[in-house]
Protein backbone atom coordinates (compact mmCIF):
# COMPACT_ATOMS: atom_id res chain seq x y z
CA UNK A 1 0.00 0.00 0.00
CA UNK A 2 2.85 2.39 0.79
CA UNK A 3 4.28 1.82 -2.69
CA UNK A 4 0.95 2.01 -4.49
CA UNK A 5 -0.32 5.29 -3.07
CA UNK A 6 2.39 7.56 -4.58
CA UNK A 7 1.87 5.87 -7.95
CA UNK A 8 -1.88 6.39 -7.71
CA UNK A 9 -1.46 10.05 -6.78
CA UNK A 10 0.88 10.48 -9.71
CA UNK A 11 -1.65 8.90 -12.04
CA UNK A 12 -4.39 11.15 -10.74
CA UNK A 13 -2.21 14.23 -11.28
CA UNK A 14 -1.39 13.08 -14.78
CA UNK A 15 -5.07 12.49 -15.48
CA UNK A 16 -6.06 15.96 -14.29
CA UNK A 17 -3.32 17.63 -16.33
CA UNK A 18 -3.98 15.64 -19.49
CA UNK A 19 -7.73 16.00 -19.18
CA UNK A 20 -7.46 19.76 -18.85
CA UNK A 21 -4.85 20.34 -21.53
CA UNK A 22 -5.61 17.64 -24.06
CA UNK A 23 -9.21 16.58 -24.06
CA UNK A 24 -11.63 18.81 -22.23
CA UNK A 25 -13.32 15.60 -21.04
CA UNK A 26 -15.30 15.83 -17.82
CA UNK A 27 -14.72 12.75 -15.71
CA UNK A 28 -17.56 10.73 -14.23
CA UNK A 29 -17.94 7.09 -13.20
CA UNK A 30 -20.68 5.08 -14.87
CA UNK A 31 -20.92 1.31 -14.65
CA UNK A 32 -23.27 -1.61 -15.12
CA UNK A 33 -23.56 -5.02 -13.48
CA UNK A 34 -24.10 -8.38 -15.13
CA UNK A 35 -27.33 -10.36 -15.02
CA UNK A 36 -26.23 -12.50 -12.08
CA UNK A 37 -25.06 -9.78 -9.71
CA UNK A 38 -27.47 -6.98 -10.62
CA UNK A 39 -30.49 -8.54 -8.84
CA UNK A 40 -28.88 -8.91 -5.40
CA UNK A 41 -27.79 -5.28 -5.70
CA UNK A 42 -31.37 -4.16 -6.35
CA UNK A 43 -30.75 -3.01 -9.93
CA UNK A 44 -31.19 -4.44 -13.43
CA UNK A 45 -28.51 -5.62 -15.89
CA UNK A 46 -29.30 -2.77 -18.30
CA UNK A 47 -29.22 0.01 -15.68
CA UNK A 48 -26.40 2.53 -16.04
CA UNK A 49 -25.23 3.33 -12.53
CA UNK A 50 -23.23 5.86 -10.57
CA UNK A 51 -21.38 4.93 -7.37
CA UNK A 52 -23.83 4.28 -4.57
CA UNK A 53 -25.04 2.42 -6.52
CA UNK A 54 -27.36 5.13 -7.82
CA UNK A 55 -29.23 5.04 -11.13
CA UNK A 56 -27.96 7.34 -13.85
CA UNK A 57 -30.19 5.90 -16.56
CA UNK A 58 -32.55 2.96 -15.96
CA UNK A 59 -32.97 0.43 -18.70
CA UNK A 60 -36.14 -1.52 -19.41
CA UNK A 61 -36.19 -2.89 -15.88
CA UNK A 62 -36.56 0.65 -14.55
CA UNK A 63 -39.68 1.46 -16.56
CA UNK A 64 -42.67 2.17 -14.35
CA UNK A 65 -45.55 -0.22 -15.14
CA UNK A 66 -48.65 1.54 -16.40
CA UNK A 67 -52.23 0.84 -15.29
CA UNK A 68 -52.99 -1.02 -18.50
CA UNK A 69 -51.25 -3.89 -20.30
CA UNK A 70 -48.85 -4.59 -21.83
CA UNK A 71 -46.31 -4.58 -19.02
CA UNK A 72 -42.91 -2.97 -19.62
CA UNK A 73 -40.40 -5.05 -21.58
CA UNK A 74 -38.06 -7.28 -19.67
CA UNK A 75 -34.52 -6.02 -19.12
CA UNK A 76 -31.74 -7.12 -21.42
CA UNK A 77 -28.20 -7.84 -20.22
CA UNK A 78 -26.13 -4.94 -21.55
CA UNK A 79 -22.60 -6.28 -21.27
CA UNK A 80 -20.64 -3.40 -22.76
CA UNK A 81 -21.32 0.29 -23.32
CA UNK A 82 -19.54 3.51 -24.24
CA UNK A 83 -20.57 7.16 -24.39
CA UNK A 84 -17.76 7.63 -26.96
CA UNK A 85 -15.11 10.31 -27.23
CA UNK A 86 -14.43 12.51 -30.27
CA UNK A 87 -10.85 12.56 -31.53
CA UNK A 88 -9.16 12.78 -34.91
CA UNK A 89 -8.07 9.59 -36.60
CA UNK A 90 -4.53 10.26 -35.39
CA UNK A 91 -4.74 9.72 -31.65
CA UNK A 92 -2.75 8.07 -28.92
CA UNK A 93 -4.08 5.90 -26.13
CA UNK A 94 -2.04 6.59 -23.00
CA UNK A 95 -3.95 4.38 -20.62
CA UNK A 96 -6.71 1.82 -20.29
CA UNK A 97 -9.32 1.39 -17.57
CA UNK A 98 -10.80 -2.08 -17.35
CA UNK A 99 -12.62 -4.61 -15.23
CA UNK A 100 -12.21 -8.36 -15.40
CA UNK A 101 -14.62 -11.27 -15.35
CA UNK A 102 -14.80 -13.74 -12.46
CA UNK A 103 -11.91 -16.18 -12.52
CA UNK A 104 -9.35 -13.64 -13.70
CA UNK A 105 -6.12 -13.67 -11.70
CA UNK A 106 -3.78 -10.92 -12.93
CA UNK A 107 -0.03 -10.87 -13.40
CA UNK A 108 2.38 -10.94 -10.48
CA UNK A 109 2.85 -7.59 -8.73
CA UNK A 110 -0.40 -6.05 -10.01
CA UNK A 111 -3.53 -4.80 -8.28
CA UNK A 112 -5.61 -7.44 -10.06
CA UNK A 113 -3.73 -10.31 -8.46
CA UNK A 114 -4.05 -8.64 -5.06
CA UNK A 115 -7.84 -8.33 -5.43
CA UNK A 116 -8.17 -11.86 -6.81
CA UNK A 117 -6.10 -13.36 -4.04
CA UNK A 118 -4.08 -14.98 -6.81
CA UNK A 119 -6.96 -17.37 -7.43
CA UNK A 120 -9.81 -15.46 -9.09
CA UNK A 121 -13.45 -15.59 -7.97
CA UNK A 122 -12.87 -13.05 -5.22
CA UNK A 123 -13.13 -9.25 -5.35
CA UNK A 124 -11.58 -8.53 -8.75
CA UNK A 125 -14.82 -8.63 -10.86
CA UNK A 126 -16.35 -5.70 -8.92
CA UNK A 127 -13.36 -3.40 -9.39
CA UNK A 128 -11.89 -1.09 -12.02
CA UNK A 129 -8.17 -1.15 -12.75
CA UNK A 130 -6.01 1.32 -14.67
CA UNK A 131 -2.95 0.51 -16.73
CA UNK A 132 -0.37 2.76 -18.36
CA UNK A 133 0.32 -0.04 -20.87
CA UNK A 134 3.71 -0.81 -19.37
CA UNK A 135 2.83 -4.17 -17.84
CA UNK A 136 1.23 -3.10 -14.58
CA UNK A 137 -2.10 -1.93 -13.20
CA UNK A 138 -3.52 -0.15 -10.16
CA UNK A 139 -6.98 -0.21 -8.64
CA UNK A 140 -9.05 2.92 -9.31
CA UNK A 141 -12.53 1.79 -8.22
CA UNK A 142 -13.53 -0.78 -5.64
CA UNK A 143 -16.78 -2.72 -5.37
CA UNK A 144 -17.58 -2.15 -1.73
CA UNK A 145 -14.92 0.43 -0.91
CA UNK A 146 -13.69 -1.57 2.07
CA UNK A 147 -11.14 -1.23 3.46
CA UNK A 148 -11.19 2.45 2.69
CA UNK A 149 -8.44 3.56 0.35
CA UNK A 150 -7.78 5.77 -2.66
CA UNK A 151 -10.13 3.77 -4.92
CA UNK A 152 -13.64 5.02 -5.75
CA UNK A 153 -16.25 2.92 -3.86
CA UNK A 154 -19.09 1.62 -6.04
CA UNK A 155 -21.15 0.50 -3.05
CA UNK A 156 -22.03 -2.94 -4.40
CA UNK A 157 -21.94 -6.37 -2.77
CA UNK A 158 -18.42 -7.76 -2.75
CA UNK A 159 -17.54 -10.51 -3.40
CA UNK A 160 -20.36 -11.54 -5.69
CA UNK A 161 -20.71 -8.55 -8.02
CA UNK A 162 -19.36 -8.31 -11.55
CA UNK A 163 -18.95 -4.92 -13.23
CA UNK A 164 -19.43 -5.61 -16.94
CA UNK A 165 -19.60 -2.07 -18.32
CA UNK A 166 -17.65 1.11 -17.54
CA UNK A 167 -17.21 4.64 -18.90
CA UNK A 168 -15.38 7.39 -17.06
CA UNK A 169 -16.25 10.24 -19.43
CA UNK A 170 -19.13 12.67 -19.10
CA UNK A 171 -22.37 10.73 -19.50
CA UNK A 172 -23.90 10.35 -22.95
CA UNK A 173 -20.94 11.58 -24.92
CA UNK A 174 -19.70 14.96 -26.11
CA UNK A 175 -21.98 17.71 -27.42
CA UNK A 176 -23.52 16.71 -30.70
CA UNK A 177 -23.08 12.99 -30.05
CA UNK A 178 -25.49 12.30 -27.20
CA UNK A 179 -26.29 8.68 -26.65
CA UNK A 180 -25.12 5.23 -25.75
CA UNK A 181 -23.31 2.71 -27.91
CA UNK A 182 -23.81 -0.72 -26.37
CA UNK A 183 -23.70 -4.46 -26.88
CA UNK A 184 -25.81 -7.23 -25.38
CA UNK A 185 -24.95 -10.79 -24.45
CA UNK A 186 -25.03 -13.43 -27.17
CA UNK A 187 -27.81 -15.18 -25.22
CA UNK A 188 -30.07 -12.13 -25.22
CA UNK A 189 -29.32 -11.45 -28.89
CA UNK A 190 -31.04 -14.74 -29.65
CA UNK A 191 -33.60 -14.92 -26.84
CA UNK A 192 -34.78 -11.44 -25.85
CA UNK A 193 -38.11 -10.56 -27.50
CA UNK A 194 -36.84 -7.20 -28.78
CA UNK A 195 -33.67 -8.57 -30.37
CA UNK A 196 -34.47 -12.16 -31.29
CA UNK A 197 -35.31 -12.60 -34.95
CA UNK A 198 -33.49 -9.44 -36.01
CA UNK A 199 -30.29 -11.27 -36.91
CA UNK A 200 -28.47 -9.60 -34.03
CA UNK A 201 -25.50 -11.31 -32.42
CA UNK A 202 -23.43 -10.64 -29.36
CA UNK A 203 -21.05 -8.56 -31.50
CA UNK A 204 -23.61 -6.12 -32.93
CA UNK A 205 -23.26 -2.51 -31.77
CA UNK A 206 -26.46 -0.63 -30.99
CA UNK A 207 -27.18 3.06 -30.40
CA UNK A 208 -29.84 4.68 -28.25
CA UNK A 209 -30.44 8.23 -27.00
CA UNK A 210 -30.27 8.59 -23.21
CA UNK A 211 -33.89 7.87 -22.30
CA UNK A 212 -35.38 5.58 -19.68
CA UNK A 213 -35.80 2.16 -21.23
CA UNK A 214 -33.04 2.85 -23.79
CA UNK A 215 -32.12 -0.83 -24.04
CA UNK A 216 -35.39 -1.80 -25.71
CA UNK A 217 -35.30 1.10 -28.17
CA UNK A 218 -32.23 0.04 -30.13
CA UNK A 219 -31.01 1.46 -33.41
CA UNK A 220 -28.33 -0.44 -35.27
CA UNK A 221 -24.90 1.19 -35.12
CA UNK A 222 -22.85 -1.57 -36.77
CA UNK A 223 -23.26 -5.26 -37.51
CA UNK A 224 -20.63 -7.81 -36.63
CA UNK A 225 -19.62 -8.23 -40.30
CA UNK A 226 -19.30 -4.45 -40.77
CA UNK A 227 -16.53 -4.31 -38.17
CA UNK A 228 -14.72 -7.46 -39.20
CA UNK A 229 -16.31 -9.89 -36.76
CA UNK A 230 -18.40 -12.95 -37.50
CA UNK A 231 -20.63 -15.74 -36.21
CA UNK A 232 -19.74 -16.88 -32.71
CA UNK A 233 -17.93 -13.66 -31.77
CA UNK A 234 -19.26 -11.90 -28.67
CA UNK A 235 -18.06 -8.42 -27.70
CA UNK A 236 -17.41 -8.31 -23.96
CA UNK A 237 -16.35 -4.67 -23.55
CA UNK A 238 -16.26 -1.68 -25.89
CA UNK A 239 -14.89 1.88 -26.10
CA UNK A 240 -15.55 4.05 -29.15
CA UNK A 241 -13.36 6.86 -30.48
CA UNK A 242 -15.53 8.95 -32.83
CA UNK A 243 -13.97 10.86 -35.74
CA UNK A 244 -16.44 13.74 -35.44
CA UNK A 245 -18.95 12.45 -37.98
CA UNK A 246 -21.94 10.96 -36.20
CA UNK A 247 -22.58 7.33 -36.96
CA UNK A 248 -20.24 4.52 -37.96
CA UNK A 249 -17.56 5.75 -40.36
CA UNK A 250 -14.15 4.35 -41.38
CA UNK A 251 -12.53 7.05 -39.24
CA UNK A 252 -13.99 5.67 -36.02
CA UNK A 253 -11.77 3.49 -33.84
CA UNK A 254 -13.66 0.75 -32.02
CA UNK A 255 -11.66 -0.76 -29.16
CA UNK A 256 -13.10 -3.90 -27.63
CA UNK A 257 -12.52 -7.27 -26.02
CA UNK A 258 -14.15 -10.59 -26.90
CA UNK A 259 -15.53 -13.33 -24.69
CA UNK A 260 -13.61 -16.61 -24.38
CA UNK A 261 -14.29 -18.91 -27.30
CA UNK A 262 -14.90 -16.15 -29.85
CA UNK A 263 -13.49 -17.45 -33.17
CA UNK A 264 -11.76 -14.16 -34.01
CA UNK A 265 -9.51 -14.59 -30.97
CA UNK A 266 -8.20 -17.88 -32.32
CA UNK A 267 -7.67 -16.34 -35.76
CA UNK A 268 -5.57 -13.53 -34.28
CA UNK A 269 -3.78 -15.69 -31.74
CA UNK A 270 -5.26 -13.35 -29.13
CA UNK A 271 -6.87 -13.85 -25.73
CA UNK A 272 -9.96 -12.49 -23.91
CA UNK A 273 -7.57 -10.26 -21.93
CA UNK A 274 -6.26 -8.53 -25.06
CA UNK A 275 -7.80 -5.25 -26.23
CA UNK A 276 -8.56 -5.31 -29.95
CA UNK A 277 -9.27 -2.45 -32.35
CA UNK A 278 -11.24 -2.25 -35.58
CA UNK A 279 -13.22 0.22 -37.69
CA UNK A 280 -16.10 0.18 -40.13
CA UNK A 281 -15.01 -2.02 -43.00
CA UNK A 282 -11.77 -2.85 -41.21
CA UNK A 283 -10.27 -5.99 -39.79
CA UNK A 284 -9.69 -6.50 -36.06
CA UNK A 285 -6.15 -6.32 -34.73
CA UNK A 286 -4.58 -6.50 -31.29
CA UNK A 287 -4.20 -2.99 -29.89
CA UNK A 288 -2.92 -3.83 -26.38
CA UNK A 289 -1.84 -7.23 -25.16
CA UNK A 290 -2.81 -8.78 -21.87
CA UNK A 291 0.82 -8.53 -20.75
CA UNK A 292 0.89 -4.76 -21.37
CA UNK A 293 -2.12 -4.42 -19.05
CA UNK A 294 -0.69 -6.58 -16.29
CA UNK A 295 -2.98 -9.52 -17.09
CA UNK A 296 -2.60 -13.16 -18.00
CA UNK A 297 -3.82 -14.62 -21.32
CA UNK A 298 -6.27 -16.71 -19.28
CA UNK A 299 -7.89 -13.56 -17.82
CA UNK A 300 -10.95 -11.90 -19.35
CA UNK A 301 -11.60 -8.15 -19.77
CA UNK A 302 -15.33 -7.41 -19.55
CA UNK A 303 -15.42 -3.59 -19.13
CA UNK A 304 -13.27 -1.00 -20.88
CA UNK A 305 -12.52 2.70 -21.20
CA UNK A 306 -9.58 4.63 -22.66
CA UNK A 307 -7.49 7.69 -21.88
CA UNK A 308 -6.89 9.29 -25.30
CA UNK A 309 -5.05 12.35 -26.57
CA UNK A 310 -4.90 13.85 -30.08
CA UNK A 311 -1.69 13.56 -32.04
CA UNK A 312 0.37 15.51 -32.77
CA UNK A 313 -0.05 18.30 -30.23
CA UNK A 314 2.18 20.15 -27.82
CA UNK A 315 -0.27 19.31 -25.04
CA UNK A 316 0.09 15.66 -25.96
CA UNK A 317 3.82 15.87 -25.39
CA UNK A 318 3.22 17.42 -21.96
CA UNK A 319 0.84 14.62 -21.09
CA UNK A 320 3.31 12.03 -22.26
CA UNK A 321 6.03 13.59 -20.14
CA UNK A 322 3.89 13.37 -17.02
CA UNK A 323 2.95 9.80 -17.85
CA UNK A 324 6.57 8.78 -18.27
CA UNK A 325 7.44 10.33 -14.92
CA UNK A 326 4.66 8.28 -13.34
CA UNK A 327 5.87 5.09 -14.96
CA UNK A 328 9.31 5.62 -13.47
CA UNK A 329 7.71 5.22 -10.04
CA UNK A 330 6.45 1.71 -10.71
Amino acid sequence: MIQKLPMRLCQLAAGVLCTTLCTGVVWAQTFSLDGVSSGPNGVFPDDLLLPGPAPLLPGAGGLIPGPLPPPPPSPVDVDGFTFSQVFPAAHTVLGVDFSVAPGSVGAAGTAVIVESGGLGFADEPADIFSSGLAGGNVQTADGDGLPLGPAIPFGVIEPGSNVDGWDATAPFGPAGFPGIIYTITAFDAGAHPVYAGTGATGSYLFFSPPVVGYSVLPALFATDLAIGLGPGDDIDAVALIEDGIFGPTPGDAIYFSLTPGSPTLAGLGASPADVLVTSLGGAPAVAFTAASLGLLPTDDIDALDLFVIPEPASAALMCLGVTLLCRRRV
